[in-house]
This record gives structure tokens, C-alpha cells and sequence, in this order.
């Protein structure tokens, strides 16, 4: 599998098809038995931890709901960072998330602190994981691995998210884990995973017109639903 830059690439699959096996072995937290992952040819397993963990932005199903305040919950997403972050760089992070209304609406702005059990402010769900695409824009790393990455947001927010990762593709590798058809179709490219291969791969207008390939078994109900 390449991944190019500039592109937007969907990985998919059944749970257990090996797609969380690829994503490990690209971010270096599983190692490989055979093969390799390199990048511009370069053998990533040479490379010492920290500085292969820098290389990648990774956004999980389970991101984290951290009750602090929003300028220290979007702080973690950069580490030690020297310098620290500026405010601007953090404004920025939020508008890439479609976030920067709500927080410019709250009272203390970027210090509110979130969450409930310590009299914070609420937050839906869909803006705790806008919150966290805004810590994954505000690390800003070359590879974005990105794992059902809209899954608590409405139709609309989606596509917002969407319209600004394209705009923001060209400066990185962005991979997408997605069991939504209606994100598959904004992908350039989708490779489809089934006991541990990747047995398809095309763009989305390809892989719905194959009606015997494993992409249309898969996503043969949301399609007629489209439809």
C-alpha cells in the first residue's frame, strides 16, 4: 500500500479484517514480522521512538475527553513543545475543527474548563471530538492516521470537516479508517482489507461499480440507502 502525499486514502473493512493491525504497524506500535514501512525510502524502524511518534497525528474512536480547560486540552496534543503554543495557533486549530464559534461563545474563551464533575462547561459529543481533530490540526504532523473520524458529528459538520481536510491535504499524508459511506466518497482512494490483505483498492466511483468485489458486499445496504 502507498500512501501519497496530497492524497485523502480510506482503509476499510470488517471488524477483524487487519485494518488496526495496519494502523499500528504505520505508527510503529506493533512490529512487523515481514515487510517494511518507509517513508520517502527511508526504513521507519530505524528510526529512534520519539522521533517516529512525531512523525504522526493519530485520532482514535477513543479519543479522550479531558476535563481541563480547552488551552490545556488542545496543549496535549503537542507534548513539550518548545515555546509552547500561542493563542492564534490555537484559534486556528479550532476553526480547522469548526470549533472556534462555540469556544469564542463560552465565557473565559480558551480557559473554560470542560466538563461536569468539576463544574465545567458541557459539551456534546460531536464538540468533544471537534475538540480533538483541533489537537490533532494543532500538532500538525506530515501523516494524519485518522480513525472514524466524524462518527458523533451531524451531516453537515461532516462535510465541513471534510471540505477542510481536503484544502489541507496537500501538505501531508492523511489515512482514513471509515465504515461510512458517505465519507468513503470523499476519499481519492480506498484500499478494502479482509483477513489480513488488502484484496480491492480504486477510488470510490470504481469500487460501487464492482458489484462482485468485497467493497460492494460491504456497503451494498448504505448504498441503496443513498440511493
Amino acid at each position: 500500500m502507498t500512501l501519497r502525499r496530497g492524497e485523502l486514502v480510506a482503509l476499510v473493512g470488517v471488524n477483524g479484517a487487519g485494518k488496526s493491525t495496519i494502523v499500528n504497524a504505520l505508527v510503529g506500535a506493533r512490529p512487523l514480522a515481514s515487510g517494511s514501512v518507509r517513508a520517502d525510502g527511508i526504513d521507519l524502524s530505524g528510526l529512534p521512538g520519539e522521533e517516529r511518534r512525531e512523525m504522526f497525528g493519530l485520532l482514535t474512536q477513543e479519543f479522550g475527553r479531558f476535563e481541563l480547560s480547552i488551552r490545556d486540552s488542545l496543549e496535549l496534543g503537542v507534548g513539550r513543545r518548545s515555546g509552547g503554543v500561542k493563542d492564534e495557533e490555537m484559534w486556528s486549530a479550532l476553526e480547522f475543527a469548526h470549533l472556534r464559534r462555540v469556544v469564542s461563545s463560552l465565557p473565559n474563551g480558551l480557559d473554560t474548563v470542560l466538563g461536569e464533575q468539576w463544574g465545567g462547561s458541557g459539551m456534546s459529543g460531536g464538540q468533544w471530538q471537534r475538540l480533538a481533530i483541533a489537537r490533532l490540526a494543532l500538532r500538525d504532523s506530515p501523516v494524519w492516521v485518522l480513525d472514524e473520524p466524524t462518527a458523533s458529528l451531524d451531516a453537515e459538520v461532516e462535510q465541513q470537516v471534510f471540505d477542510t481536510l481536503r484544502r489541507e491535504a496537500s501538505s501531508r499524508i492523511t489515512l482514513v479508517v471509515t465504515h461510512r459511506a458517505s465519507t468513503l466518497a470523499k476519499m481519492d482512494r480506498i484500499h478494502v482489507v479482509s483477513a489480513g490483505r488488502i484484496v480491492q483498492a480504486g477510488s470510490f466511483s470504481e469500487l460501487v461499480t464492482d458489484t462482485n468485489g468485497e467493497f460492494y458486499r460491504l456497503f451494498h445496504d448504505q448504498l441503496v440507502g443513498d440511493i
